[in-house]
């Protein structure tokens, strides 16, 4: 998405000492920085890098090339080598978030405004995308998408760019509902964002977020499950965040303990090793 000017004013960046520090620089890595691990595809060209999500033992990425349409990689997520690459359908020009539930490949995308579900296999063993099924969001800016397993339920979880500024929770299976109501209505709980969310995952406990409009991105930890479970939004809790490698952080993936994203500013892949030594802390900050 087009990166927005930073909320905070010449004269809020001058506050001083930790003030200053958490929020320019919401600082809770653990010992083990992020990991550099090379340009993205299209980086030279400078195409946005976009979504990421861990299929099985491989990456799958996107970028646009300047709305003009998106590519979707599947990528060996040691060497970040790119072993396939094709090309969303020509209305999918920014897709923007991608989720795996076992069998379907999910994406949304900024522009069309539209959740894929994608058929992996025929998709990277063919020449094209191959898309089973499309639903609109109803939402205004649909940014970043994720699926995951809780209590015996696939849910995905969607995010509003700066309209609601919210990211909402549905079951997987409820998703033709969408052909009835918009998302916002159809959603089992839904939660503010920080007005520019730009990926999701979840790590087997929490949902992770990257957000930026503090003048430096960064990545929110939820806690939804029991607002899950209770279908109540006003249980979300946010145990807190830690700092996104570089300044504008895009979509997440994750194993439970490595961590994945990619940079719309440095065009460069980057993976955050010990996830779990960062969580840890976080709830201890939160007792």
């Amino acid at each position: 998405m087009p990166r927005p000017v930073p909320l905070l004013t010449a004269g809020l960046l001058l506050l001083s000492g930790c003030v200053h520090q958490f929020l320019c620089r919401p600082d809770h890595s653990p010992a083990t920085p992020w990991t550099d691990l090379g340009e993205v595809p299209g980086g030279a060209e400078r195409y946005p890098p976009q979504g990421m999500t861990l299929m099985g033992d491989q990456l799958v990425f996107t970028n646009h090339w300047n709305d003009t349409k998106s590519g979707v990689y599947l990528v060996d997520p040691d060497s970040m080598t790119v072993l396939e690459e094709r090309e969303m359908p020509p209305e999918a020009v920014h897709t923007s978030g991608l989720g795996w539930d076992g069998e379907t490949l999910w994406a949304v995308d900024y522009k069309s405004l539209l959740i894929y579900a994608i058929d992996p296999v025929a998709s990277f063993e063919g020449d094209q995308v191959v898309v089973t099924s499309t639903w609109p969001t109803g939402l205004g800016g649909s940014s970043a998408l994720t699926c995951f397993e809780l209590d015996g339920v696939w849910w995905l979880a969607v995010s509003d760019f700066m309209n609601s500024a919210r990211t909402y929770v549905f079951p997987r299976d409820a998703i033709d509902g969408l052909h009835q109501q918009p998302l916002d209505e159809l959603a089992t709980i839904s939660f503010p964002n920080g007005t520019f969310s730009q990926g999701l995952t979840w790590d087997g406990r929490y949902l992770l977020e990257t957000v930026g409009n503090r003048g430096v991105d960064r990545i929110e930890v939820y806690d939804i499950v029991e607002a899950l479970r209770q279908e109540d939004s006003s249980l979300v809790h946010n145990l807190g965040n830690f700092a996104a490698p570089e300044q504008a952080g895009e979509d997440l993936a994750t194993d439970g303990d490595r961590l994945w994203t990619s940079d719309e500013h440095s065009y460069r892949w980057y993976r955050l090793d010990g996830l779990q030594d960062t969580v840890r802390y976080l709830e201890q900050q939160a007792e």
